[in-house]
């Protein structure tokens, strides 16, 4: 039996994303001198903060991605269409990153 009252929804889920979309988030945004690299491989969205490893991120909407290995999340903004900065949130504290490219 479901317990209904004690039941809470997870703190993130997963929204399937076509490649196409996805694309419109690959580049490079920049911070001062922190670099956050987005790429994609085999339909899997990355990203790379400067010098750390490179993790995934999974879709919560087609515009917000969540970390599932730690809490980072990403946010990408637009203005006429165009990807223009990334929003990243690490244990709630967000930082404006400008795209480059």
């Amino acid at each position: 039996m479901l317990d209904t009252v004690n039941w809470k929804r997870p703190l993130n889920y997963y929204v399937p994303l076509n490649n196409e979309l996805l694309q419109n988030y690959v580049g490079e945004f920049q911070l001062d001198d922190k670099l956050f690299t987005i790429s994609i491989d085999k339909g899997q969205l990355y990203g790379q903060l400067h010098h750390y490893p490179k993790v995934p991120y999974l879709p919560n909407s087609t515009n917000e991605f969540f970390c599932r290995y730690f809490d980072g999340i990403l946010k990408f903004n637009k203005i006429g269409g165009k990807v223009n900065s990334l929003e990243y949130a690490y244990k709630g504290k967000p930082e404006i990153y400008i795209r480059q490219n």
